[in-house]
C-alpha cells in the first residue's frame, strides 16, 4: 500500500466523526445524551432519563407514599393504646397534652402534616419524636424523606444514617441514601447503597436497574449489561432495559445480541424512533446495510424532521458504494441543518467518490469554515488539490492536519502524512520549470 493509499485509509476514520458518531453507541457512552426514550431522536447516547433520571427517586416522596403508609398503620395501632388519653383529651387543655406524650403520637401528626405539605411542622413533629425515642428508626427515616423533599439533601443523608444504624435492614432507607449519593455524584457510594440494598432484597428490578445506570455513568458498560440483564429477569417486560443493554451491547460490540435486544424494543413500541435508529447502525456494523436502510428510512418516517437519521442512512448508502442516493441524504439533512458540518464533509467524500471534485471541494471548503479544526477536512481537500495540480496548497492542508493531530497524539498518522508531504514536496523539487507554469 502507498502512502496515499494508507492516508486516505486514515482519513475515513474522520468521515463521520464528531455528529454522526454520536449516534452510534460506540462513541456515546461518555457523551450521555439525554433524550427521551420514547419517540424523540437526537444524538443519541444511553438515555440517562430513561436509566434513572438525576433526581428520579431522590426526593424521597415515593419511599414516603410507600413505606410511610405501613409506618402510619403501626402508629395507629400503638395509638390505639392512647385511646382513653383521647377521650380524656376533650376535658381540658392537659388532656391536650398528655396525647403527644407518645413518640407514636408526633409520628402520626408528622404524617398529616407531610401529606399537607407542611414540611417545616412536619420536621418539627419528627424530631420531637426522635427527642423521645433517639432509637425511633422510623422517625430518622421519615424526617429524612422530608429534608430531602426541601432539598436539604445533607440532613437527609444524616437521617437516612441514623436510620440505618439503628436498623441496619432498613432498606428504604439505604435506596433514599443511594439516590441523593448519585444525584451529588458520589457513585461510588450509590452504588455501595444500591448494593446493600439487593442484599436485603435481591428481587427489585428497580434498583437493579439504577444500579446499572451508575455503573453507565461510571463506563463500567459490563457490569452495568450485568445489572440491566438482572433487570430483565426479574421483569421480562421493562422495555427500557432491553434498550439500554441494547445500547450496550453496541458498545461492547456484540452486535448480534444489539440487534437482538432492539427488535424486543420495536416489537413493544413499534413508533420508537430511537430503538430504529440504534438497531440501524447495529445492522450496518454487521454488514446488513439494506436492513439499517430500512431502519432508518422508519426513523425518517416517524420523524421526518430530524437530520440524523438521513446522515445515518447516507453512511449506509456509502459503504454499498451508493454515492448518489448518499449525496442526496446528505443534502436533504442540511436542508434541516444547515450548519452541519459533518453533512457537509460526508456529502463531500460521497461527491469526491462519484469523481465530482469541483462540488467535493465547496464542500470541504464549507466544513472548514465551520469548523478551521476539523481534521478530516483538510486531509479530503488536500489531496483532492494534489490530484489538480495544486501542490503547494495540499502541502499547506496536509500540514494543517498534521499539526490538530498534534494536538491529539495521532503519531501514527502524524507519520503518514509527514511522508505523503515529503513526497508531494520532492515532485515539486523534480519537476521541470515549464510544467510548474502550468500549475501556477
Amino acid at each position: 500500500m502507498n502512502p496515499e493509499d494508507i492516508v486516505v485509509e486514515v482519513a475515513g476514520e474522520f468521515i463521520f466523526n464528531d455528529f454522526t458518531a454520536k449516534n452510534k453507541l460506540g462513541a456515546v457512552v461518555g457523551a450521555f445524551a439525554t433524550v427521551g426514550f420514547l419517540g424523540v431522536t437526537g444524538p443519541i447516547g444511553v438515555p440517562l432519563a430513561l436509566a434513572g433520571g438525576a433526581l428520579a427517586g431522590a426526593k424521597g416522596e415515593e419511599a414516603i407514599k410507600s413505606t410511610a403508609r405501613g409506618i402510619k398503620s403501626t402508629v395507629n395501632n400503638v395509638a390505639k393504646g392512647t385511646s382513653s388519653v383521647i377521650e380524656n383529651a376533650a376535658k381540658g387543655f392537659a388532656g391536650v397534652l398528655d396525647l403527644f406524650k407518645s413518640s407514636e403520637d408526633f409520628v402520626s401528626r408528622g404524617l398529616d402534616r407531610l401529606e399537607n405539605k407542611q414540611y417545616k411542622e412536619a420536621i418539627e413533629d419528627f424530631t420531637q419524636a426522635i427527642n423521645i425515642n433517639p432509637k425511633y428508626a422510623d422517625a430518622f427515616f421519615l424526617r429524612g424523606c422530608t429534608y430531602s423533599d426541601i432539598g436539604n439533601y445533607q440532613e437527609a443523608i444524616a437521617d437516612y444514617t441514623c436510620t440505618i444504624k439503628i436498623a441496619p435492614k432498613y432498606i428504604d432507607a439505604y435506596n433514599n441514601r443511594g439516590h441523593i449519593l448519585a444525584v451529588r455524584e458520589d457513585y461510588q457510594g450509590a452504588i455501595s447503597d444500591y448494593t446493600h440494598s439487593i442484599k436485603i432484597e435481591p428481587n427489585d428490578p428497580d434498583i437493579y436497574f439504577r444500579r446499572g445506570r451508575i455503573h453507565l455513568l461510571l463506563e463500567n458498560i459490563a457490569d452495568s449489561v450485568t445489572d440491566y440483564s438482572l433487570v430483565i429477569k426479574l421483569d421480562p417486560n421493562c422495555i427500557g432495559a432491553y434498550f439500554i443493554r441494547g445500547c450496550l451491547f453496541y458498545d461492547l460490540e456484540d452486535y448480534k445480541g444489539a440487534i437482538s435486544d432492539l427488535t424486543k424494543v420495536i416489537k413493544n413500541k413499534p413508533n420508537n424512533a430511537d430503538a430504529y435508529l440504534q438497531r440501524g447502525n447495529a445492522r450496518i456494523e454487521s454488514d446488513d446495510c439494506l436492513g439499517a436502510i430500512e431502519d432508518f428510512t422508519q426513523v425518517i418516517k416517524i420523524n421526518p424532521h430530524d437530520a440524523i437519521p438521513f446522515l445515518c442512512r447516507g453512511e449506509a448508502y456509502i459503504v454499498l458504494e451508493n454515492y448518489e442516493n448518499a449525496v442526496s441524504d446528505y443534502s436533504r439533512a442540511i436542508k434541516i441543518a444547515p450548519s452541519c458540518i459533518d453533512a457537509y464533509f460526508s456529502r463531500g467524500y460521497a461527491l469526491n467518490q462519484k469523481g465530482d471534485k469541483r462540488r467535493a471541494l465547496s464542500n470541504y471548503n464549507q466544513v472548514i469554515k465551520l469548523d478551521p479544526e476539523y481534521i478530516g477536512a483538510y486531509i479530503q481537500r488536500g489531496y483532492i488539490r494534489k490530484d489538480k495540480g495544486e501542490k503547494e496548497e495540499a502541502i499547506a492542508d496536509l500540514q494543517k492536519a498534521v499539526s490538530l493531530l498534534y494536538k491529539e497524539s495521532m503519531l501514527d498518522e502524524i507519520r503518514v502524512l509527514q511522508a505523503e508531504i515529503k513526497q508531494i514536496r520532492d515532485e515539486i523539487k523534480n519537476t521541470p520549470w515549464w510544467q510548474k507554469r502550468v500549475f501556477r
